[in-house]
């Protein structure tokens, strides 16, 4: 049976002026209509954000003396986020792998941070914020060393947290989508329950917000093996389909990167002619290898149908090279007219000799969906 994912990554946001980073969050109404002007990403497990509209990449922590290295800082140790109308919340896990994690929640518009739970034992996985309520699994590890796992339903704006389930779940359920006061999982099946994790509909079906567009979701399903020899890999099959009446439509068998949904358009990369990037050392040789763009330096766009297909930007002779992922958190995959993706880094490794080279830090592309213009904010080299 062909093996599929539903998902499509990519990423987001905070805002720009914000106040003292422990500073808690005063009561008011939620903006749901918030708009955020930035896209987000995690380095080195911190947060940071990016803006197309000065090329930048920053840390989303404002506080000017903090090094953003340990957990001190409220942006450490980020392992997913979600936006829920002004807000962004996100696990913060700890570096020191004792398990501990805690729930936050940074006000976008405000700009406060606040942690709204932190369990005293287990550690925190999956978790989905709605208007009300947020739903999260709370994993542990019994004296047979197998893991084991309780659905949470939090309170964002108390902190209570209370256990739904009785006994443990031996498996993690995802919590997808709550509408119209039902809550979707995927876990052992798919499903849907009432707020209290009772009223079990098996088969009742929910798609994450990241994946669907009005009528229809997009699915991933494994492809062919494409690509030249030292370069082959698995393409993705992507699939629209229409949720009210199961028509399936494929947009495209050639996406070799993962796709990313922004709006009503779905961009991705072709394994293409290989482009020479330069000579980068190999340690087990002791040498200098060639070393080539898989993808070409192209990126394409098609419409959601899978029609009007073309190249939405080329990179031609720069030292940047796409990768498989995009490196863009919370499904939030663009801004106005520009989306962004990471991009590998080449810089020059030896004055005598132009063609050897070296992998520097990832930069970060910016692409804009309309004219095809691309800009990068880069990072510095690795030392």
């Amino acid at each position: 049976m062909t093996r599929r994912w539903i998902c499509l990554l990519l990423a987001v946001l905070t805002m720009l002026t914000c106040t003292a980073c422990g500073e808690e969050e005063a009561p008011g109404d939620v903006a749901l209509g918030y708009d955020d002007p930035y896209l987000y990403t995690q380095i080195g497990g911190v947060l940071h954000r990016i803006s197309p509209h000065s090329a930048s990449v920053t840390p989303v922590c404002p506080d000017p003396l903090c090094k953003h290295e340990d957990e001190t800082c409220p942006f450490y140790g980020v392992e997913s986020i979600q936006f829920a109308g002004q807000y962004l919340y996100y696990l913060k896990m700890s570096r020191n792998w004792d398990g501990t994690s805690a729930l936050c929640r940074f006000d976008l518009k405000n700009g406060t941070f606040r942690e709204l739970y932190r369990p005293e034992a287990g550690t925190l996985s999956n978790f989905y914020a709605g208007e009300d309520y947020v739903f999260l699994n709370l994993g542990g590890v019994d004296e047979e060393w197998n893991n084991y796992y309780h659905i949470l339903r939090l309170d964002p704006d108390s902190g209570e947290a209370v256990q739904l389930t009785k006994e443990p779940l031996q498996e993690s359920q995802i919590p997808l989508l709550i509408e119209n006061g039902r809550v979707y999982w995927s876990g052992d099946g798919h499903y849907s329950t009432d707020f209290e994790y009772q009223d079990r509909k098996d088969g009742d079906r929910g798609y994450s917000p990241n994946v669907t567009r009005q009528d229809h979701v997009y699915e991933l399903e494994s492809g062919e093996i494409k690509g030249e020899e030292g370069y082959k890999q698995m393409c993705f099959r992507v699939v629209r389909v229409d949720v009210k009446t199961g028509e399936r439509v494929t947009v495209t068998e050639d996406a070799a990167s993962a796709p990313i949904l922004y709006e009503d358009r779905v961009i991705y990369g072709k394994l293409e002619k290989l482009r020479y990037l330069g000579k980068v050392y190999d340690e087990e040789t002791d040498s200098w290898k060639e070393q080539y763009d898989k993808y070409g330096g192209k990126l394409y766009i098609c419409n959601g149908d899978g029609t009007g297909e073309r190249v939405l930007c080329d990179l031609g002779d720069a030292p940047y090279a796409f990768t498989v992922s995009h490196g863009i958190l919370g499904g939030k995959t663009g801004v106005g007219d520009w989306i962004a993706l990471w991009v590998f880094h080449y810089v020059p490794a030896d004055e005598n000799d132009p063609e050897k080279v070296k992998r520097a830090e990832n930069a970060y592309l910016l692409v804009n969906v309309k004219t095809g213009e691309w800009k990068v904010a880069e990072r510095e080299t690795r030392s």
